[in-house]
């Protein structure tokens, strides 16, 4: 909630094929971890992310950092 409200309103997720294809363009500006309390691998993150050429604002959610995506890999990358 409080990155929509800040304006970070595209979801990543779904906009995937922006990410895969002008990475450079992109910076991480803000992540949220979260945890499960009975379980560490019970994971997930918020990144908060801008895009420099036009401003644009989004989200992107990773599950759990052991995913076999390669946009969630490059982000833990990054």
């Amino acid at each position: 909630d409080e990155l929509n409200e800040n304006g970070f309103t595209i979801d990543y997720n779904i906009e995937k094929n922006q990410l895969k294809q002008a990475p450079e363009i992109f910076d991480i500006v803000c992540i949220y971890r979260y945890e499960g309390m009975s379980d560490p691998d019970d994971e997930s993150s918020v990144y908060g992310i801008i895009n420099n050429q036009n401003g644009d604002k989004g989200v992107y959610v990773v599950g759990n950092l052991s995913t076999d995506d390669d946009v969630d890999h490059f982000l833990v990358d990054l």
